[in-house]
């Protein structure tokens, strides 16, 4: 049930299956201060029961997965959240802060007036905190500037305690970095896109 519910990742390119198979452990990189790992994407089409999810997830942290991608749009927030108090309460973890949880603002709340609200509903859902927020690229026109300006407050706030960007081109992100007091950690891309990885290199950018 697992297998046939995530049989991709939406983050890292890396194949759910591949690497269960594999029982791949800790393999990690450091951003700034965070150490990411092999990352499990919770994205699943068509949408699976939150128990789905929530087995997938244990099971993923049981092997050594550290390191989970979400959204409200994938609709396993919740059940994420489950997952992490299931995994403290049975010892699997010893505490929170041995994981990464990554979240993206939807394309739809990728507007001033509903980046906070969007990204509080989000920590409702699944109460235990995001070490990283990345609004993700909509084709329709926004205010990225006042979008990123938004994102910047949310981690001030300490609603986040990092943010990057998602499926950026090369323009969207130059059109935010003069101006970006906290340049974006990482570029979240799901293909490689331009010449964006030498940007991402030139503003040390994760990649």
């Amino acid at each position: 049930m697992i297998k046939a519910a995530f049989n991709y990742l939406d983050i890292m390119q890396f194949n759910y299956l591949e690497t269960i198979d594999r029982g791949a452990t800790n393999v990690g990189w450091f951003i700034g201060t965070f150490h990411l790992w092999i990352c499990l994407g919770t994205a699943a089409y068509p949408f699976v029961e939150p128990e789905v999810t929530k087995t997938a997830v244990l099971a993923a942290i049981k092997i050594g997965y550290r390191h989970f991608d979400t959204s409200s749009a994938y609709l396993t927030e919740k059940a994420l959240g489950d997952a992490v108090a299931e995994a403290l309460r049975i010892g699997l973890i010893e505490s929170r802060d041995e994981l990464f949880i990554t979240s993206k603002l939807w394309c739809s709340d990728a507007h001033v007036d509903r980046v906070i609200p969007a990204l509080q509903a989000s920590l409702s859902a699944k109460p235990r905190g995001y070490d990283f927020t990345i609004p993700k690229e909509d084709p329709l026109p926004m205010d990225f500037k006042s979008v990123w300006a938004t994102m910047e407050e949310c981690q001030e706030l300490g609603l986040t305690k990092s943010i990057g960007v998602s499926n950026f081109s090369c323009k969207k992100l130059e059109d935010i970095l003069p101006n970006a007091r906290i340049p974006p950690a990482v570029s979240q891309v799901r293909y490689f896109k331009e010449n964006i990885s030498i940007i991402c290199s030139a503003e040390l950018i994760l990649f």
